[in-house]
């Protein structure tokens, strides 16, 4: 399959190029360190719903390898974005749909993790909250060679003491 027999990618791609347009403004803030939840919302909701996986993933060249690198980052910082938008309004239930999607495209993405331990711990799911501990715990320390966050571990300990 070469580079360009990919038809279902171009739908992926104008959807990407769009979410990026509509987020040129909203940018700056977050640069700044000063998000602005009002205005990248919507953005960020498109831009994690645009991306369905690896761009032109069969395709090799230098120009398919870089659109697809490009492409995943700025999916990832838009999932890691809206989760922590999400943490903050406690959104529970949103949180509950967009992390386990973003963990699909990084499996070691600690704000996914704590997104939802923090979600399940306001659900009364403590177990929930150990084992994603723990499958957290192992991603980490098999990929990056590292261990959790000291927030995933204060979520581990206020989870233990549910129990």
């Amino acid at each position: 399959m070469g580079c360009f027999e990919d038809g279902p990618q171009l739908p992926l791609l104008l959807r990407l190029e769009e979410a990026d347009l509509k987020s040129g403004q909203a940018q700056l803030p977050e640069l700044l360190g000063r998000p602005t939840p009002q205005v990248e919302l919507p953005i960020l909701i498109d831009q994690v719903h645009a991306y369905e996986g690896p761009y032109l993933e069969g395709c090799y060249q230098d120009w398919a390898s870089q659109a697809r690198e490009l492409t995943e980052m700025e999916a990832l910082s838009a999932g890691r974005s809206l989760l922590t938008l999400y943490i903050e309004r406690e959104e529970w239930s949103s949180i509950m749909e967009v992390a386990p999607r973003v963990l699909r495209w990084d499996n070691c993405c600690q704000v996914s993790y704590l997104a939802l331990m923090q979600a399940n711990i306001a659900r009364g799911g403590a177990e929930e909250t150990l084992r994603l501990y723990d499958a957290c715990s192992k991603s980490l320390r098999r990929e990056l060679g590292v261990e959790p966050s000291l927030a995933l571990v204060r979520e581990f300990q206020r989870a233990q003491m549910m129990l």
